[in-house]
């Protein structure tokens, strides 16, 4: 992370904004059942007892963005790409060590205009 880091503090305090939100807009997309019983061990089950990890499926949807426009698209067009156990919660801080790093402060206090935790999206949850 630290190179990305490093280039997002050399951008202005809009740009990292700017990021922060199109970071959201796209975790956001990723909301929906149909992403969610694609997971692994973690899959979204409905119909049983099984414990599903809100959690751990935003880390999961963290993982598509982190790999890059190609893999993300390829996941919105075909949700049975998502990844199965594999998770990148680390994106989530990058805004805001970012600004640490451009400013030398820990004041980020930034909120995306779209919330991305699991079930905002609720066109993605139907029902």
């Amino acid at each position: 992370m630290a190179p990305a880091v490093a280039a997002l503090s050399h951008l202005a305090a809009t740009e990292i904004y700017a990021f922060h939100d199109l970071l959201h807009q796209k975790l956001f997309l990723l909301d929906g059942r149909k992403f969610a019983v694609q997971l692994g061990s973690n899959r979204y089950a409905p119909d049983t007892d099984k414990h599903f990890s809100v959690d751990d499926f935003l880390y999961s949807r963290c993982a598509v963005v982190a790999n890059g426009r190609t893999f993300y698209e390829s996941v919105l067009q075909n949700p049975k790409r998502m990844p199965k156990e594999f998770t990148f919660e680390s994106i989530l801080y990058l805004p805001e060590k970012a600004w640490k790093l451009k400013t030398g402060r820990d004041d980020y206090d930034y909120s995306p205009d779209t919330w991305c935790e699991t079930f905002s999206n609720s066109e993605g949850w139907p029902g």
